[in-house]
């Protein structure tokens, strides 16, 4: 028997059926199956012209960006918006030149940043978002079973934060399908083990880079979807309260021991009311006088 030629892409099972798979850089695979009917000539044709006519439409609709660009910008990729904004759109400001240098770096390193905007819509940014939401929480859970100290209390701590992370992942592989006892027994677990709130800025800085990038391809692309729509992680709880000068006394006298510096920092932070990120940028000769 004369062995099938297929046209690229194409794929036959052993059942019959007709596997088509389009692959374009910067979207997503388009894939469908074309069931056999019935082992004859004739069926056989009239399935591969299906398949075919199916791969032109979907190369078409591909090319075309579902009309969100025109055909000049199509092949401009979110990476390419974020490139494009590195060298061009970033603030003045040294040091959130920096900052948003760094976060573009991260981001190219990440999937999205190889679809084209023409196929980016609001659930793809959405989902973006959800996966630096499952990100943060691994992080914090893998820092503290980092942190967990070598006895039997820590080794049993380790072990339920492993867990955790178990049961995270596959809630998120489940979506909205999840079950509720499952959302039950991960609130629980993180309430007992003290992981708090998802760290909303962090997130939300790196969603705003994305849309300002965006926004700054638009300027010469039709079209570039914004995600000024798109919910954020919601706010961690803000302080409620200072440290007592009791408090600040016994942080003073102990600090110290871990650094003969740290106490003279502590009451420069606290006069000042400089952040860290500060703190580590001055240099004694920025300062008038040390006590």
């Amino acid at each position: 028997m004369k062995k099938e030629r297929l046209p690229r892409g194409f794929w036959r099972a052993p059942n019959g059926s007709v596997r088509v798979l389009i692959r374009i850089k910067g979207f997503p695979p388009a894939v469908r199956t074309f069931k056999l009917h019935a082992d004859t000539p004739e069926e056989r044709k009239r399935q591969l012209v299906e398949a075919e006519l199916w791969a032109a439409e979907a190369r078409r609709k591909l090319y075309a960006g579902h009309g969100f660009v025109a055909s000049a910008d199509q092949a401009m990729t979110l990476g390419d918006a974020l490139r494009l904004y590195a060298r061009e759109g970033l603030s003045s400001r040294p040091s959130n030149k920096r900052k948003d240098a760094l976060r573009i770096e991260t981001i190219l390193r990440d999937e999205i940043a190889k679809r084209r905007l023409a196929s980016l819509s609001l659930p793809d940014l959405a989902a973006y978002r959800d996966l630096l939401i499952h990100r943060d929480f691994e992080r914090r859970i893998r820092a503290a079973i980092e942190a967990a100290e070598a006895t039997a209390e820590g080794r049993a701590r380790q072990t339920r934060l492993r867990a955790l992370i178990a049961l995270r992942r596959q809630a998120r592989r489940d979506g909205p399908e999840a079950a509720e006892d499952l959302r039950r027994q991960i609130a629980r677990i993180e309430s007992e083990e003290g992981i708090g709130p998802v760290a909303r800025t962090t997130i939300s800085n790196r969603m705003q880079l994305v849309n300002r990038a965006m926004k700054f391809a638009a300027q010469t692309t039709h079209g570039v979807p914004q995600i000024a729509g798109l919910s954020m992680p919601a706010s961690s709880p803000g302080r409620t309260r200072r440290p007592s000068a009791h408090e600040l006394e016994g942080l003073l006298s102990h600090s110290a021991d871990a650094h003969p510096l740290l106490p003279f920092l502590i009451q420069l932070a606290i006069s000042t009311g400089l952040r860290r990120e500060r703190l580590l940028e001055l240099r004694t000769s920025y300062l008038k006088e040390l006590t």
